[in-house]
């Protein structure tokens, strides 16, 4: 039998790869793909892969939506690990930023202790001579 008797090549038929409803799909199964990845960097990976990640997750999410005409599971799932990494992202630098203004404004205490500690093993410094390097007083 010639394959080029009909439509179907190999027994399957073609896939029209142009269709909005495809690209919304890929666009979709992306999104979710970013969402995890969002959440694994949150951990593991640092602050500029997660912020790229979830920026993207929500961004595919949006263009999934517009170009399929609906909300699939893969969008809507992208776009809430995407939110959910966002609001944990934006949790951890509010807690670090707190951290850090509480071992500024008691330097004598316990936590600032800690992070000195942690400084000089990490960057061979203390806080105060990090802050002396910044220009901060």
């Amino acid at each position: 039998m010639d394959p080029n008797q009909n439509d179907y090549q190999n027994g399957f038929p073609p896939v029209d790869f142009s269709n909005s409803a495809w690209r919304g799909r890929s666009m979709a199964i992306a999104s979710f793909i970013l969402g995890i990845a969002a959440l694994v960097f949150l951990f593991f990976g640092g602050l500029w892969f997660d912020l790229m990640a979830v920026i993207l997750s929500i961004v595919f999410a949006v263009i999934s939506r517009k170009q399929a005409g609906k909300w699939g599971g893969f969008s809507i799932a992208g776009l809430v690990l995407g939110i959910l990494a966002l609001v944990a992202t934006i949790a951890l630098i509010a807690i670090g930023v707190y951290i850090v203004m509480e071992a500024m404004n008691h330097p004598d205490g316990e936590i600032a202790k800690l992070l000195d500690q942690y400084l000089l093993q990490t960057q061979g410094k203390t806080l105060a001579d990090l802050l002396r390097a910044m220009g901060v007083k």
